[in-house]
């Protein structure tokens, strides 16, 4: 098979840069993904089949990426690393500004000197929580960005950076500013993970509860291999843009958690499995934050393809075939 392009995608260890490489398996691409440890990254992948060339990266390492990009010479990149834990970034600010926030900074003016931009698209991964989380309405691309946490402000950071190099310079750049996202790859340090695996851990013996937070804390929750096909249109786009990708609905803890177990059928009733603990609660679960995808589904025609009882099914089916194997 002739390889017709060259895609490079940075965070290879996450949800979205194995779903992304799936997604776009059949186009003859070339992926070049990087990650922290490409040894275990590389088993992540042995069922994909797709032609891919795994390199170590650390996203601070500015001269490494772009020998990386003068090497293989890439036409679109993907941005998809960093450090990702919302709670986690109020004891450890100062490296998620740097990971999220100036690498990117860095790695862009690198890429400017070089003239590396000229003929390679980039995508920056950017989050939802640059918003204000004291806004009521759906948010918008116009929205008004206070972000409330240390991962939210180096995620604006990136984001405002990315804009003003498509502005001032014409590349093209540009961000998907995504909402909750899930799938059966995320792990239980997320709380969507947490549910699913748990479940999936009672029903094959090796668990009997988990512990989880404010149960009516509601999130606007997407299934992340829709949201990798909204990545790939931003991308693709004739004009590079910043599109928030959302589903437009928000959904409480307690309804995951009921589709989940009533997808795994346990004859005993939810409560004796899971347990609500105030210790897990955070500040800020009283917000509604959920997104408008008018514009993404308007100029791209993107939408999302399963509704959230279909993705929470789907992910807790494939959980507990992973689980029971």
């Amino acid at each position: 098979m002739k390889l017709t392009e060259i895609v490079m995608i940075t965070g290879g260890a996450g949800q979205d840069a194995r779903l992304l490489i799936e997604s776009l398996s059949n186009r003859n691409i070339h992926f070049i993904c990087t990650s922290l440890n490409p040894i275990i990254t590389k088993t992540l992948y042995k069922n994909v089949s797709a032609h891919i060339t795994h390199i170590p990266l650390d996203i601070t390492d500015t001269v490494l990426f772009c020998n990386i990009i003068q090497q293989f010479k890439p036409t679109k990149i993907f941005n998809l690393a960093g450090k990702s834990s919302v709670s986690g970034s109020f004891a450890d600010s100062s490296s998620y500004m740097e990971v999220n926030g100036h690498a990117v900074e860095r790695v862009l003016n690198e890429l400017h000197r070089a003239n590396l931009l000229y003929r390679t698209r980039f995508y920056q991964a950017s989050s939802s929580e640059i918003f204000d989380p004291f806004e009521k309405n759906a948010r918008n691309e116009q929205s008004k960005k206070a972000p409330a946490s240390p991962y939210g402000k180096s995620k604006l950071y990136s984001f405002e950076v990315c804009r003003e190099f498509r502005e001032k310079y014409g590349y093209y750049i540009c961000s998907g500013i995504m909402f909750n996202h899930e799938s059966e790859y995320r792990g239980e340090d997320f709380l969507f993970g947490k549910v699913t695996r748990s479940f999936a851990k009672i029903k094959c013996g090796r668990a009997s509860n988990f512990t989880v937070g404010n149960l009516s804390a509601e999130r606007d929750w997407g299934y992340a291999r829709d949201y990798v096909s909204a990545m790939d249109k931003i991308i693709s786009s004739d004009h590079a843009d910043d599109y928030v990708v959302a589903t437009g609905e928000c959904h409480s803890v307690r309804e995951m958690i009921e589709i989940a177990y009533g997808v795994c059928d346990f004859s005993s009733p939810i409560s004796d499995f899971v347990i609500e603990s105030d210790d897990l609660k955070r500040e800020n679960d009283y917000r509604t934050l959920f997104g408008n995808p008018t514009k993404i589904e308007s100029e791209l025609g993107w939408a999302p393809e399963h509704t959230f009882e279909e993705m929470v099914s789907r992910i807790q089916r494939a959980v507990l075939l992973e689980q029971s194997s």
